[in-house]
Order: C-alpha cells, then structure tokens, then sequence
C-alpha cells in the first residue's frame, strides 16, 4: 500500500429521486483548467454580478484542482465583473510582497509566497495565478490593475518591520521611544502556539498600540505631508495587525496554560482569528474598486460556523461575519471532491515526526454531501445551492446538516470520517464548486 488512504464507497444511489433531480437542475458543468472557455461560467453571472465579496472556499488545503478551480473563476471575474483584488488566508503586511509582483515589480515570486508562511499557497497553481495577474496587470494604469492581499494577523514580524521602517522615515524620535517594545513584539514568525513567550509579546503589543495611536493623532498632517496618506494608512492597518495577532496569541495562550482544556478555549482561538480576517476583508473592500475575491479554506469562507470536530467546539466563521456585514452581497462558494487527493502535514512510518506529503481519500464517502452530487451529476459542475434552497426537491435537504470532507494542514490516515465537517449547505454556501477527483498540488519548482 501506498501512502494513500484508501476507504472507497459507493455514491449515495438511494437518495430520493426528487433530490438527485433537484441537484441536476441547478447544476452547471464547469472545468477546473484556468484557461477553459468561459462560456459555462456565463451561466453563474447573475450570482457572480451582484457579490461585493466572493468567497472561494477549499475542501482541503493541498488539491490542485481546488485551487485551478478558484484560479479560473478570478479569471472570469476579472474580466467580466471588474474584480478589484484578490485576497489570502495569509498574513497581511508579508503579503505585500506578493502585490508589488503581481503589480509588475521585480523579486521572486516563490519567495514572496514563502514569505507569508504557509507552505500551502507555495504551489505551482498559486504560482499559476500570480503570473496570470501579473501579466494581467501589465500595461495597465495603477488605479486599473488587480490587487493582491493578505487577511491574517497570526504573525507580528512583518507588521513591526514595517512600522520600524515607516517610524524612521517620518518620526526617529518615536522610534527611539518604543524600539523595545517593536523588538520585544516581533515573534520573528515563530508560530503562535509554538512561542513560548506569548504573553510578553501581547502586552509589548498593548503599550506600543497606545503610544503609537497617540503619536499618530497628534502627527497626522505632518506623516501625511512626509510620507503620504497610503502610507499613514499601512501603518495604521499594520498596528491593527499587531493588536489582532495579540488577541490571537492571548487565545493561544488561555488555551496552552487550561489545566483541562474546555471546548470554549478552542472557540475563543477560532472566533479571535476569523474575526480578524472578516475585519481585514472589510478593509481591503472599503479601498477596492469592484469586487474582492476571499481565497480561503471552506471552514473559514462559509456563511455559518468555523467548527473543530477533535475539540468539539464552533464559532462564527468569517464568512458569516462577511455575511452580516454585506448580505446577499457575500457569495460563499464551497468545494468537494469525490476522491480527495491532496498534500498535508502527516506522520512518517513509525516515528512521531510530520513531514508534508500525499495522501489520497478514495470515495465518496457514504451519506456526505459530494456522494449526493456524485450521483446526480457527472462532474466537474457548480451547484447553484442559493437557487436549491427556493426548490422543493431540496429546501428540506439543504437544509439538513450532512458532512463534508473537510481537510486541512495536518492529515493522519486511516480515519476519514474524522476529517468530515457538517453543514447545512443551504445556509453554509451558495454555491458548490464539485469535481471527480484531485491531485496533490504540486509545490513550486517541483516541475
């Protein structure tokens, strides 16, 4: 055997005849390949036309076909509904890197993703998107081309390099006065439950936000004059970045130091960060022209609940925050696979170690949500599930919570069904991007 792990079962045949109907006729077939004819994705332009935030979910963080998927429809978005950015599960102030390239600015492309920390988005299909805004954007006015962003506030490193580096162009003097807490600050990107000085850090975060805001209001018009309003603006969100990234790690820590660890603590770790990220995308919207894109993992873009089935715990998820916040304006946009191929952080042999590898989850698996369009269709197809939810064949089915294989960064084989997440798919998503099967994406420079 492989390191596949392999549990193949048959589609879900006995649903109700009305239900495989249902799911039919709001289906639409659309190809993963980026550069596919549009012409299907036209059938979706009264959805895609009246979102403000489109969010592109992932059943797992390591399918090449989800992200060629995503890579296809911003493409269409682009060109037909006037996107104005593209926004990552990435930390926000590294991912500016990423924007100078796509905007036509020199550096490496691959370094630039390694520099956001997540080995995830170091794929060859990311790659693949960057290159295509790249060249997109070329030739074209700055007020014309495609932005790129990050959401996350994890990491305090490139927010505090930042301010250090805006502080000594416009105020030495301020810096001199909180360089101890900038250097205190900086977790260097160390992961937040692997810093061990978490606590420190957060209060170091606390004094240098007061100092700064203060600093700041009574400078304004001379930051202004020196260094521009853009720039005051980026010093602004990377100081929210900080206070984000210390409410997270205070979240870590409740949780890290609980003699017994209640589902509420993991609650707290999951609402802190997704609060977060809906808040940066609200930003990153309010300075966009057009449509934003939220590239994402499905546990974070759905319009419900981040969930944790291992701790038992549920908290509003980003999407749902985006969804209070713009209405039938979010479009929430899930993925599923009937055979999951993917990479992820797993063990190796024997040992206790985790390496990043392949892993393949052969199904559909019985009863899930991907075994019922299996049946019904014959993939690639997006499901209208906003138009299903006003069709009697499967208001009530939809309205049913029923898993979904749902992976993340960390796989251990031999248990699927412990990597399936519930939803109600009427309310999680409006619609359902499902395809035959994926492979590991592929990392950058492998070929």
């Amino acid at each position: 055997m492989t390191d596949d792990d392999t549990g193949r079962q048959p589609a879900a045949t006995d649903l109700p005849e009305p239900v495989l109907e249902g799911l039919a006729a709001h289906a639409t077939a659309a190809p993963t390949d980026p550069g596919a004819p549009p012409d299907d994705l036209a059938a979706l332009d009264d959805r895609l036309g009246n979102a403000a935030v489109v969010g592109l979910g992932e059943a797992s963080h390591g399918s090449r076909e989800f992200f060629r998927a995503k890579h296809r429809l911003i493409r269409h978005l682009v060109r037909e509904h006037d996107l104005g950015a593209v926004a990552f599960e990435a930390n926000l102030p590294e991912a500016r890197a990423i924007d100078a390239y796509v905007r036509g600015g020199d550096g490496d492309p691959v370094a630039a993703l390694e520099g956001v920390y997540f080995w995830i988005w170091t794929v060859e299909a990311v790659l693949e998107l960057l290159e295509w805004l790249r060249s997109y954007n070329a030739g074209r006015p700055p007020a014309d081309q495609v932005r790129f962003y990050g959401l996350d506030a994890q990491y305090t490193a490139g927010a505090v390099a930042s301010l250090r580096s805006f502080l000594e162009a416009v105020d030495p003097d301020a810096l001199d006065a909180v360089a101890g807490d900038l250097a205190l600050a900086d977790d260097e990107g160390v992961p937040p439950h692997q810093d061990d000085r978490r606590r420190e850090r957060a209060a170091a975060v606390d004094r240098l936000a007061r100092a700064l805001r203060e600093r700041i209001a009574a400078r304004e018009a001379a930051y202004t004059e020196q260094a521009g309003a853009d720039r005051l603006e980026r010093a602004r969100r990377d100081l929210r970045v900080l206070e984000q990234a210390a409410a997270h790690r205070r979240a870590v820590e409740a949780r890290a130091s609980a003699a017994d660890p209640r589902p509420e603590h993991t609650e707290r770790v999951l609402r802190v960060r997704d609060r977060a990220m809906a808040e940066n995308a609200g930003w990153v919207a309010d300075r966009t022209d057009g449509p934003v894109a939220v590239w994402g993992h499905d546990a974070h873009l759905n319009r419900v609940a981040q969930r944790s089935r291992t701790a038992d715990a549920a908290a509003p998820s980003m999407g749902a925050d985006l969804a209070a916040r713009y209405g039938d304006g979010y479009l929430a946009v899930g993925f599923s696979a009937e055979r999951l191929g993917f990479q992820a952080m797993g063990p190796e042999g024997d040992g206790d170690g985790y390496t990043l590898r392949g892993f393949t989850v052969e199904g559909p698996l019985a009863g899930t949500t991907e075994a019922a369009v299996a049946a019904a269709t014959d993939g690639p197809v997006v499901v209208d599930l906003r138009a299903g939810r006003e069709d009697p064949r499967l208001r009530e089915w939809l309205a049913t919570p029923r898993d979904h294989l749902s992976v993340g960064a960390t796989f251990e084989p031999g248990q699927p069904r412990a990597y399936t997440t519930a939803y109600a798919h009427g309310d999680a998503f409006d619609l359902l991007w499902h395809v035959p099967g994926t492979e590991r994406a592929r990392p950058a420079g492998d070929g």
